[in-house]
């Protein structure tokens, strides 16, 4: 579609593929299933709160998992992104992340790819845009070297614990500093505060769960750390614009 294409496509089950790179840039978003992307001695793991950007003439691998897996695939023409002012994706971003921003505007991208009208190509372009700016504004690698280790250990801990109640003062604590310094060094390195981050992970996880057609909404809302159905339901739709019953009904 003009200077870029999507494409959904199935991937047969422990598939693995040789060393390879493409000629444009792509954004991978994984839908169903998982699997292992390979740069160098690097990997990350990509399931379907996955959202990957690989830059143009990047190395690669891929590892298939046993259930096999479908990815949702933009690839965008070479010498696009230098002409929309986003040169610098063409850099060393091998393998980069997006956060709960890029997976709501790869959500609106697939609902556009699979129920087209008169608009879609305009609406497309805008959404996939915005979704390379977003990841224009990410730098994992010095992320990661500004981060000092007591930081980190409190990401990690959010991480493992973002479905029970924390408090700024618990991790100030548990990390020996105070709970203002605390507040503004995470938002200034992970780009959200800790309440932000805790519930772009809540929302990570109900997404999970809603293609899980065995479990019910209120069910998942409240096993996410959400207070009830309508509280879910209001927090759901605004990071992706659409509701729990809505999201479900595309993944079924």
């Amino acid at each position: 579609m003009g200077r870029f294409i999507l494409t959904e496509t199935t991937y047969p089950a422990d598939l693995r593929t040789p060393w390879h790179a493409h000629l444009g840039a792509a954004i991978c978003s994984v839908l169903t299933g998982s699997y292992v992307e390979r740069f160098g001695r690097r990997q990350i793991e990509c399931d379907p709160s996955t959202v990957l950007f690989l830059p143009i003439a990047a190395e690669h691998a891929d590892h298939i998992s046993p259930e096999g897996a479908t990815c949702f695939i933009i690839e965008l023409e070479q010498g696009w992104l230098a002409e929309v002012g986003l040169d610098r994706l063409s850099g060393p971003h091998t393998g980069v992340q997006g956060g709960n921003r890029a997976m709501w505007l790869i959500e609106h991208a697939l609902r556009e790819f699979r129920s087209p009208d008169a608009t879609t190509p305009l609406a497309l372009e805008g959404l996939v845009l915005t979704l390379a700016a977003e990841f224009a504004r990410v730098d994992e690698p010095r992320v990661e070297r500004r981060c000092p280790p007591w930081l980190r250990r409190t990401r990690d801990s959010l991480d493992s614990n973002f479905l029970t109640k924390v408090t700024l003062s618990g991790l100030a604590a548990d990390a020996g500093v105070h709970a203002v310094y605390l507040a503004a060094a995470f938002r200034a390195t992970f780009g959200a505060s800790v309440g932000e981050y805790v519930r772009a992970r809540r929302i990570e996880a109900a997404r999970l769960a809603l293609r899980d057609s065995a479990r019910s909404i209120n069910e998942i809302g409240l096993s996410s750390g959400f207070s009830s159905q309508s509280h879910f339901t209001r927090v759901f739709r605004r990071a992706t614009g659409m509701t729990p019953f809505i999201y479900r009904r595309m993944h079924a």
